[in-house]
């Protein structure tokens, strides 16, 4: 049986850090994303999964396959659907800083 818990968000993480899953969680994942200026996570898939990206600091661009590119700020979420091929970019001056949660979709 899964407790609950509370961790801290230390900003001198690495670029991306796990903060929760298995089993810690049932099925959930998440983790934090710091980008600096000019740089993007790479393209990747959800495959069978739903994410959702709660951006803290900076904006950036949400680009997702076949779709006009979202921009994302502090203080915005951002949903990307199972089976999306997609990237996040900094390109802005300022660091770009989000939690993703990931779910199965199933």
């Amino acid at each position: 049986m899964n407790k609950p818990f509370v961790k801290a968000l230390a900003p001198e993480q690495s670029s991306s850090t796990g903060l929760i899953k298995p089993p810690e969680s049932l099925k959930i994942k998440s983790g934090l994303v710091m980008l600096n200026s000019g740089e993007e996570v790479g393209t990747h898939s959800t495959e069978n999964r739903e994410e959702i990206l709660v951006v803290l600091e900076g904006s950036g661009r949400l680009i997702i396959q076949d779709h006009d590119p979202l921009e994302i700020s502090g203080g915005h979420i951002a949903y990307v659907p199972p089976h999306s091929i997609h990237n996040v970019v900094n390109d802005n001056s300022r660091l770009l800083r989000y939690i993703y949660i990931v779910s199965p979709a199933e």
